[in-house]
Order: C-alpha cells, then structure tokens, then sequence
C-alpha cells in the first residue's frame, strides 16, 4: 500500500514524522492537499501535490492501492472524504484527535525523549 498524507500543516507535519517513525516500512510518498494556494511545494523532503494532478497522474490500480492518512482539522475530514471519492480513491484513515493521540504517544514513547501520561 503506498501512504500519503492529506494535509500540508502542523497536524500533516507531525502525523507524517511519527508514521514515518513508528511505521518505516510502510513509508510515506507525499503531501496531497485541494489547492496548492497558500502551501510549499515540499514539507520534510517530501512532495505536496494537489489531489487533481496526483488522480490524474495514477492508474485506477494505483487508486486503489493508495491510503490517505487525513491529517487535518476533524471539521473538514467530511469533506475531504467525498472529495477523496470522487477522484476514486476509497482507502483512507481520519486522524481525529483520538487516533492523532495515539500515534502521538507511541511515537514519544518510541522517541524517548518525553514521559508519556500513560506510562
């Protein structure tokens, strides 16, 4: 499955460093967000591509075996969703602030380098 993140801000930043991090093997590909206004061209070495060109770019089979990660604020997730859909992809995991937690604190636990409130 080839990873990418959906967002280009702190909450796409951090999620992309712990994933990266807590999953190597999976990896990470790049940034993809609506509109390229107002984002870099690249976060951590990475691209940021606008979903339409990256849709445009891939094969259905790519489509499919492609996972969004959604890392942005909850009250968009829905809307990326169906933006998500209607370019064809349906493989997609909503950080929300449970999930985003989670990661979070198993890659501070992996880290070191902060106590986690768990432990």
């Amino acid at each position: 499955m080839t990873n990418y993140i959906f967002g280009a801000k702190a909450i796409a930043i951090s999620v992309c460093k712990a994933w990266k991090a807590i999953y190597p093997e999976e990896g990470i590909q790049g940034f993809v967000v609506s509109d390229m206004a107002g984002n870099p061209k690249e976060l951590l070495g990475l691209p940021v591509l606008q979903i339409d060109e990256l849709a445009e770019c891939q094969s259905q089979e790519e489509k499919v075996n492609t996972q969004m990660i959604i890392a942005t604020p909850e009250d968009v997730h829905e809307a990326i969703v169906k933006t998500l859909q209607r370019y064809g992809y349906r493989s997609y995991k909503r950080m929300d602030s449970v999930e985003e937690s989670e990661l979070m604190e198993k890659y501070f636990r992996q880290q070191g380098r902060f106590r986690v409130l768990h432990d």
